[in-house]
């Protein structure tokens, strides 16, 4: 929790810190304004994705540990590539929707789970957009990208029958599966393109899922939580002015970072820094595949 405060607060003062302008030449590029996350829209070409993964469940309200869970996913959306820099630098950009289901039941591992572990059945529909600068070759292409979206998830849990079972514990789960959920979903990966058609991906996928929606208390945190992000993207251009080629390694490690760093806050509190309870939170390490039309 500390940690999380300290590279939070180091991130926004680098972010406000002066940069140096360097002047523009011919080898030098006007940069775009830096994507928004709501921008999903039916542009660029088709694209289909299909991942798979471990995941880990968790709740801070709770006990109980839950059983390690599998997830198979599906990613319907559009995908565009702007060359930037030098037919070397690029802008990926993808939008799309998603179906997710997290089983404990077809995990590799259920069957070395404690007797005692919560298991979960989940599925889970939403929006994302995957924004990144990129490398590309004549039949390689490179992504380290950060992505966000949100979702809304039906959840499902399977409580262990023995008699020390805290009520009190069950309770707390048992609050996510009235109705449908409203969450927030991060992703961190590498995409490695290969041609115009395949491209192979491995990420770290981090979700919360609210127990309930509180707006003002919502609004009040993506208002801090944005401003912060836009600070980001004002250093990040600096950056892509002065050394175009570093752009891609700086947006994917200061991006995914500042994401991580809000997702660690809001593990205690929904709607950090305001008074709230936990969320239900995954971790996920997944692979995939993706499809190009």
């Amino acid at each position: 929790m500390l940690r999380s405060k300290i590279l939070l607060l180091v991130l926004i003062l680098v972010t406000q810190a002066p940069v140096n302008s360097f002047a523009q030449d011919s080898s030098k590029i006007e940069w775009k304004e830096e994507f928004e996350i709501n921008d999903w829209e039916n542009s660029g070409n088709p694209f289909w994705e299909i991942n798979a993964g471990t995941v880990n469940a968790g709740l801070r309200s709770s006990a109980f540990n839950y059983a390690p869970s599998f997830l198979t996913d599906l990613k319907l959306g559009f995908n565009s590539i702007d060359t930037l820099y030098k037919n070397v630098l690029i802008e990926y950009k993808d939008n799309f929707t998603f179906v997710s289901n997290y089983s404990s039941k077809y995990n590799s591992f259920s069957k070395s789970n404690d007797p005692l572990d919560i298991k979960l059945d989940a599925w889970q529909l939403g929006f994302a957009s995957r924004k990144a600068y990129g490398y590309s070759g004549k039949f390689l292409t490179l992504v380290p990208y950060y992505q966000a979206g949100i979702g809304w998830s039906v959840l499902k849990f399977h409580f262990p029958e023995v008699k020390t079972f805290l009520p009190l514990d069950a309770k707390a789960s048992e609050r996510f599966e009235k109705g449908v959920r409203f969450g927030m979903t991060n992703e961190a990966g590498i995409l490695l393109r290969f041609g115009n058609h395949i491209a192979f991906n491995t990420a770290y996928r981090f979700d919360v899922i609210f127990p309930r929606y509180l707006i003002w208390k919502h609004l009040g945190s993506i208002i801090i939580e944005y401003s912060t992000q836009e600070a980001l993207n004002n250093f990040i251009n600096k950056v892509s002015e002065a050394s175009p080629l570093t752009t891609p390694i700086v947006n994917f490690v200061l991006k995914n970072a500042l994401a991580y760093a809000f997702f660690s806050l809001k593990k205690e509190k929904s709607f950090w820094p305001f008074g709230s309870e936990s969320p239900f939170t995954f971790r996920t390490f997944k692979v995939g595949v993706t499809y190009y039309f």
